[in-house]
């Protein structure tokens, strides 16, 4: 008899209401604090991701200068070389002629021996235009210098990326301890109704919190 009294007594928190609210209340907070752990967690690592592309795109964007300013040397270079050939050429010193066109760079002779097979007018010594305006002309440093300012661009939109993913953990970081704050003040409240109130808020910003921390992009 002592035994079934015992075990009635026993059973009796688990059908008491306030104990399923202060169950509730509990679950929540546990909830909210593993949430709220995850988002510090996530939040570090996306700004620890934006610190990298942010340096890597201010890298490139340096790597881009320097190959530009060599392919400005580079175009200078063949615009002089070019000046002395066509000096040459015009004045008919083949000998001189052919001498600057053994000092053409393999990037810009392409570009004259496309330029030089078109057909001369009446009058003229050399072709029209120049071999500047082939589009076999291509600087090599200019084609990194290009690439380097697209590597920028990509990095800094990774950057963009990883700082709005930190900003939201953040926020959500916010909102979860929003909840332990309600979840821990429901417990103090003398008038029971008030005390659910604040639970069932804590719970329904918990629930639109983790429907929003599911949308968020995971990095590891």
């Amino acid at each position: 008899m002592a035994e079934t009294s015992a075990t009635e007594s026993a059973a009796v928190p688990s059908r008491d209401p306030e104990y399923r609210w202060n169950l509730l209340s509990a679950i929540v907070l546990s909830l909210a604090t593993l949430a709220s752990a995850w988002c510090g967690f996530q939040a570090s690592l996306w700004n620890h991701a934006y610190s990298h592309e942010s340096r890597t795109a201010t890298g490139e964007r340096f790597e881009s200068e320097r190959q530009a300013a060599i392919a400005d040397r580079q175009l200078s270079n063949d615009l002089s070389i070019f000046s002395l050939w066509l000096e040459a050429k015009v004045s008919e010193n083949e000998v001189l002629a052919s001498e600057v066109e053994q000092r053409f760079q393999p990037h810009f002779q392409e570009a004259f021996d496309t330029w030089i097979a078109f057909p001369v007018e009446a009058g003229m010594h050399v072709p029209a235009g120049t071999p500047f305006e082939q589009a076999e002309y291509v600087l090599p440093t200019q084609k990194e210098a290009d690439a380097a300012t697209a590597r920028a661009e990509e990095a800094l939109e990774a950057a963009d990326f990883a700082s709005e993913a930190s900003n939201s953990y953040v926020l959500n970081s916010l909102l979860f301890a929003s909840v332990l704050f309600l979840a821990g003040i429901a417990s103090k409240l003398s008038l029971p109704r008030m005390s659910h109130g604040v639970v069932v808020v804590a719970g329904v910003v918990m629930a639109a919190s983790i429907v929003l921390l599911l949308t968020q992009p995971v990095r590891f």
